[in-house]
């Protein structure tokens, strides 16, 4: 199945969140021109980094580290597209994105997804959300489950209230 699209990866810089004059580094995936990012949980200094090659500048033993860490996180999304290809799955930034971060196919549905999801949000309180958006994902979470509960008549299993 040969299927012709686009496909590239980049690590960019988020100046808007930085903090002390350091910013967080993101891994852009694009497929088709749609984007997904993922946090690398790096952070460079913002007069230290190449917007063009996406990496940080100069040859300290740090910056050849942190460099290498990028190349890590790009090798891997470049690794699943091809895999993708080889499968002949279709490919979307989401789905590349998914098998970076190690969630599996199989957490598709609503209440995986929704649970994964609020769990990043709880380990991101302070940095990326607050304590108040993590309440009303655990908030929103239990009115889910309760929907489902009625809607269908059970909570899918692992999900009790």
């Amino acid at each position: 199945m040969s299927i012709n699209h686009t496909f590239s990866t980049l690590c960019i810089i988020r100046s808007s969140r930085s903090k002390n004059d350091k910013a967080p580094v993101y891994l852009r995936i694009t497929v088709d021109g749609k984007r997904s990012e993922i946090s690398t949980k790096e952070y460079v200094e913002l007069d230290k980094w190449n917007r063009d090659k996406g990496r940080m500048k100069g040859s300290a033993e740090h910056t050849r580290s942190l460099n290498r860490r990028l190349d890590t996180w790009e090798t891997k999304a470049k690794d699943y597209h091809n895999e993708f290809l080889r499968d002949g799955k279709r490919v979307s930034a989401q789905a590349i994105k998914n098998l970076v971060l190690g969630i599996a196919e199989k957490n598709d549905d609503l209440m995986s997804f929704f649970e994964m999801h609020e769990q990043e949000v709880k380990t991101k309180i302070g940095i990326d959300y607050s304590p108040g958006t993590h309440k009303n994902y655990v908030a929103t979470s239990k009115h889910l489950k309760n929907f489902l509960a009625k809607r269908i008549g059970h909570i899918p299993q692992g999900f009790g209230l």
